[in-house]
């Protein structure tokens, strides 16, 4: 499920209706390029952050693969592929400033 704001969709140009929201975010490269929203509308597309949160987002993305911070075996995975990929995926996201660097829980954050 992708929460998102018709307004802020609507404001920067994007279709708003969620039957034509979703082509547009399939995949997180998708996501990316809709988060390019930020600099038509100044908004951001995620509240979760920089150095201000404790990175789920990091959790949530390794998890959408199947990975984790173990593997099966309980032996660290952090230079596995998918958790280098997900740096770099992440990487992307904060030099081009997509992400809210907002402590959770706090009024920034929602």
């Amino acid at each position: 499920a992708l929460y998102y704001r018709r307004d802020v969709f609507e404001e920067a140009g994007f279709p708003s209706n969620p039957d034509s929201v979703q082509p547009l975010v399939d995949t997180w490269d998708d996501l990316y390029e809709v988060g390019q929203i930020k600099t038509a509308t100044g908004k951001f597309i995620f509240p979760q952050a920089k150095t201000n949160n404790d990175f789920r987002i990091f959790e949530t993305l390794m998890w959408q693969q199947e990975a984790g911070y173990v593997d099966r075996e309980g032996k660290l995975t952090i230079n596995s592929p998918k958790a280098v990929r997900t740096l770099e995926y992440l990487g992307k996201l904060w030099r081009k400033d997509l992400l809210l660097d907002s402590p959770a829980w706090t009024a920034g954050w929602y």
